[in-house]
């Protein structure tokens, strides 16, 4: 083989060189291009860098383009040649290949191409006066491979456009996406898994992992969309291990650290879902409990920041008030008719809220079945389901109102038909029917003239206004048994102090 020889002027012309080094410049970041000029013999002396990264290779280029050392020649051709090989495209043959020919398209022009060396196993730039016929031979297998990758793509891309598999598709992309969060969550506090947490981890490592290989998307596949190594990309196998491990090998565990290539891999997974066009319907299995788990998560430890803020503050003397006894008070109707029927023989305690009072103010969290804490504006208070009239008289329980008001706090203040669709249409009618008697005994409690729920026409669901929350609660998991570890010790924080002056 014959390496381009030096002459007065560049080897190549500036122009290509400057194409050429502005793709080499998109292979990788600033440190491994320093690695890669060097690997192929190029002196320290003549790289510029920090620099830009495609002018760093643009200036390296062109001092061995114009020089008449036959070394810096042999240099030259083995920078360009070798900026093709599948290994400096991660190992994507088709990637390498699509280059190849670009860098032909430019060094034509000078009588060169790229072609292999077999003896070397190298890829060098070459004139074709001299090895043409090695040349076109390179060539031939080059647009044979890219032939052969096209075809195995057009096969792959009809494999995913499958209903099921773009159901499948829908699946991968919502279940890592959840995954991020669990990881993000984490690693907030990398000392502290839960069981919970980790649960949530697991369940969903497992489900990318299957869901990846049904649809071929795994690099040993060969599937075209296996473009890197960021589809095998899963950080860790558990949380519980995940320190250790980090630490033996010398890492940083942080969401800073992860969160880049964890990002790429769901860039992959996006690029599929809208090149075959994702269904709207996701494949089993259901994954809203985890979604309600981790929505429950970020709330609680958002009060744990809160509870956290205060007790860094300097102590406020404050005067415990007993409240002994509430009058009895006659509660009737905005529009003429009563709206909270009274027991009888038993009176209803209605607080003193505000009069200017809105449902976007008032927040309602369960402790248990039976009470709650009431935030009210600047009010709060403790308060139980028989206080706020919803006793059903006859069991001397709950009514069927509370029961429907702890549901929706535990679906995030919102029924649909989306999260209750295995209801029958009687029990459909049962609820249209509590939601009309909760808003009810909402207003008259409250004493708040409008509906406490949004729309239903606007929102297609029972959306309520008021904040509700759920205390000490966590989804079920697939198999798995419900467990629950207060690691932010919230409990702890409210039996400490009186319910009066617990704030959220």
């Amino acid at each position: 083989m014959t390496i381009a020889t030096s002459q007065n002027k560049p080897a190549i012309r500036l122009k290509a060189l400057e194409l050429i080094a502005q793709k080499i410049g998109d292979l990788d970041n600033g440190g491994n291009l320093v690695s890669f000029l060097k690997k192929c013999g190029v002196d320290d002396g003549i790289i510029v860098y920090p620099n830009t990264k495609w002018r760093m290779v643009f200036d390296v280029l062109v001092y061995l383009a114009s020089s008449k050392k036959h070394e810096d020649q042999e240099t030259l051709s083995r920078v360009i040649g070798e900026a093709t090989h599948p290994l400096m495209h991660k190992g994507d043959e088709l990637a390498a290949s699509i280059l190849r020919k670009q860098f032909d398209a430019y060094l034509k022009y000078d009588n060169m191409g790229i072609a292999y060396d077999e003896n070397t196993g190298t890829y060098l730039a070459l004139r074709l006066a001299d090895d043409e016929e090695d040349f076109y031979q390179a060539q031939m297998e080059s647009d044979d491979l890219v032939r052969r990758l096209e075809e195995q793509s057009e096969k792959q891309l009809e494999f995913l456009s499958k209903s099921e598999n773009k159901e499948k598709i829908s699946l991968l992309q919502k279940a890592y996406q959840l995954l991020m969060n669990v990881v993000f969550f984490f690693c907030d506090d990398p000392t502290r898994p839960t069981a919970e947490l980790n649960q949530s981890f697991q369940y969903l490592n497992k489900l990318v992992n299957i869901t990846v290989n049904e649809l071929r998307l795994s690099i040993a596949n060969k599937s075209p969309f296996s473009r890197n190594e960021h589809f095998f990309y899963l950080p860790f196998s558990s949380l519980f291990s995940a320190e250790k491990i980090y630490k033996e090998q010398g890492k940083e565990l942080s969401w800073q650290r992860i969160r880049p290539e964890m990002n790429a891999m769901y860039g992959n997974i996006e690029e599929i879902y809208q090149e075959v066009g994702g269904s709207d319907v996701l494949a089993k299995p259901d994954l809203s409990e985890i979604e309600l788990f981790l929505s429950m998560l970020k709330k609680k430890r958002k009060v744990a920041r809160k509870i956290q803020t205060y007790s860094k503050r300097p102590a406020i003397p404050t005067t415990r008030i007993e409240i002994t006894k509430l009058p009895e008070l006659q509660i009737k109707g905005f529009e003429e008719k009563v709206i909270l029927q009274k027991p009888k023989n038993k009176s209803v305690q209605i607080p003193n809220f505000p009069k200017d009072l809105r449902w976007e103010q008032i927040s309602i969290r369960f402790l248990n079945e039976h009470e709650v804490i009431i935030k009210a504006a600047d009010k709060q208070l403790q308060s139980t389901y028989e206080l706020m009239g919803f006793q059903d008289e006859k069991r001397k329980l709950p009514n069927k109102q509370w029961v429907l008001l702890r549901s929706l706090a535990m679906k995030n203040g919102e029924l649909s038909w989306e999260n209750n669709n295995n209801m029958s249409l009687q029990e459909t009618n049962s609820v249209k029917k509590q939601k009309q008697l909760l808003a009810t005994g909402l207003k008259a409690y409250f004493q708040i003239s409008n509906d406490p729920f949004e729309d239903y026409k606007k929102e297609k669901a029972y959306k309520i206004k008021l904040s509700l929350f759920i205390e000490n609660s966590t989804p079920v998991f697939p198999n798995q048994e419900d467990t629950y570890v207060d690691d932010l010790g919230i409990e702890a924080f409210r039996k400490e102090h009186s319910p009066e002056v617990y704030d959220e």
